[in-house]
Formats: C-alpha cells, structure tokens, sequence
C-alpha cells in the first residue's frame, strides 16, 4: 500500500540528517581556528606593606589556537577552572607598565590553564599594557555614619537612643585612598510607626571599584523600643557642691519628688540613687536671695521631668 511506506521514509529522513550533522560537527570541529577567550589577571608577589593605588583590570582576552572540538569543549570548562593570568610585582619600587603579550611570552609559568588544556597561547589581545602603581599600605579605624530615620508610634518610645555595632571599620589600602575614607554610610533605612524593639543589620556602603579591604561590611543595629509611661520617685537627696571650707549651707527640703515619663519598664527599675540633684552654691547662691531652683539630671530611658516637687528649695547658712 502506498501510504504504508510513509513512516519508514520519514523514519530514513530524520537518521540521514542525525548522521549529517554528526558528519559536519566532526569535519568542523577538527579544522584549526583561532579563539579569544577572557581570562582572569591577577596579581602575586605584593608585599604586605605595600597596596594598590588603582586596580587592575579583572580579565585580559587572549588569543588560542586550536582544533574545533577543543576550543568547544575550552569554551564551555575554562569558565569553571582556576585558570589566570599573574602579574608578579615583588619587584616593583613605585610604578611598573607590563606589555601584556611580551610579558607572558617570556613567563610562562606565569599562565595558568587546565592540564588538558590542548590549546596555543598565541598573544594577549587586549588590554595591551597594564600599569601597576603601588604606595604604602595604611590601615585606619572609620567611623561608621547610619543614615537611619526611626520614628515611633504615638505612645512608645526609643528607650537608650539607637545602638550600632560596630561603631567604626578599619579599612587597609593605599595610603592615598585611605586617607580619601572620611566616613562609612550605611544604605538608607525608614521606619515609621515602631512599637517593637529592632534587631537588624544595616549593610555599609563600601567603594568596590578601588583596592581597599574592610574589616567588615555591616552593621548591626538595635534600639529597645518601649511604650511610654509615667513613674513617680520619692525622697531623692539633693547635694550642694562647690561650697567655700567656711560656709555650711543646707537646703529645705534636703530631698524632692519627681514625677518621670518614659518607657514603661526601665522606669520600673529606677531608684533615687540614679538622679542627680543639684544646687551649685558657688554659681548660684546669693545673700539676698532664698529659694532656687535645681539642675537635676536623669539617667538614659527618661523622655522628660514632668513634675518636680517642691520646684525650689531653700538655702539657709548655719
């Protein structure tokens, strides 16, 4: 039957072009060709009391020469290998221009390629030259700068200020470039309505494109976020300083209340030994006068005083 044949040819058709491009893939690939490939520069020999001043390029495109099924199978393997390309600058004073091409020509050692690696070197394509600048390598401490808006929800409060760690990074290079590093900044961070505490790392932004190491490239930020409350502190001494050896004066009352607003539980542990109440006598006494107010100082978790009873005291002489 006629149409009984049509499977089989179709079956003949499809193994004839399998078997043509098995063909053609073999003639092609075993014809020599010339291919640029990108390989990683890198540099060996740097003293440690020495830097770069600027970086080198990351790749040179060089040029093999190879039989089709190499170079395809280079293509696909060389990516993944530890193949490089080193410049070694122990020997240089200051500034030193390398001619590439030249350079590993007489330093072959200094090419790096997989052991199957059944390809001609032929030359360095681009870049032609590379220079290397080296200076004495500095390490410096730099402060770390947040670029942080936190705002509370009506009701709470940040109790302690925002804490980061660490406060500064040490940063290593060239002396010139690190003496460029004013301050670190950390990426931009907004957070409105907080009621929790935070716990989160703020990540540094550090200059990539220039040879410097960081100590690290974060930052962990904390701030404990309370909900306000008010707190009365009974009977807290009040001390007069810099009295003259002749003079003996006392105030009445010797002790005051405050009446505090804050976050609700570093209030709780507040006792009175942790106010400071105040009369500088030297500052501020006078004969014709007899009551005065105090400086009264707070420990950290206080948003404000808003009582303080009696508001003056009395200053007698005995």
């Amino acid at each position: 039957m006629p149409g009984s044949s049509q499977p089989g040819n179709l079956q003949a058709k499809i193994v004839s072009v399998i078997v043509a491009v098995f063909l053609w893939f073999f003639v092609v690939t075993d014809v020599v060709y010339f291919f640029d490939m990108d390989i990683p520069l890198k540099v060996i020999g740097l003293n440690e009391n020495k830097a770069l001043v600027k970086p080198i390029p990351k790749s040179a495109s060089v040029r093999f020469r190879g039989q089709g099924q190499v170079l395809l199978w280079a293509y696909f393997t060389l990516p993944l290998s530890e193949s490089a390309l080193y410049l070694d600058v122990s020997k240089i004073h200051s500034l030193q221009e390398y001619h590439l091409s030249t350079y590993f020509e007489q330093h072959p050692d200094l090419v790096v390629l997989p052991r199957d690696f059944d390809m001609e070197f032929i030359n360095i394509v681009q870049p032609e030259t590379v220079w290397v600048n080296l200076e004495e390598s500095i390490s410096r401490n730099i402060p770390v700068k947040p670029d942080l808006q936190l705002n509370t929800a009506p009701g709470y409060v940040i109790v302690g200020g925002i804490q980061f760690m660490p406060d500064s990074i040490r940063v290593k290079g060239a002396e010139t470039l690190v003496n460029q590093v004013r301050v670190l900044k950390t990426a931009p961070l907004k957070l409105d309505n907080v009621v929790n505490d935070i716990f989160m790392d703020l990540p540094v932004k550090i200059e990539t494109s220039l040879p410097l190491s960081y100590s690290a490239n974060k930052i962990r930020l904390s701030a404990d976020v309370q909900s306000i409350g008010t707190r009365q502190i009974n009977r807290i001494p009040v001390s007069i300083i810099n009295v003259p050896p002749e003079m003996k004066p006392i105030a009445i009352p010797d002790k005051i209340d405050l009446i505090l607003e804050g976050g609700q539980d570093i209030l709780l542990t507040f006792k009175p030994e942790n106010f400071s109440v105040v009369f500088d006598f030297a500052k501020s006494w006078s004969p014709e006068q007899r009551q005065y107010p105090l400086e009264i100082e707070t420990p950290d978790g206080v948003r404000r005083i808003s009582g303080v009873h009696p508001e003056k005291v009395e200053i007698i002489l005995r």
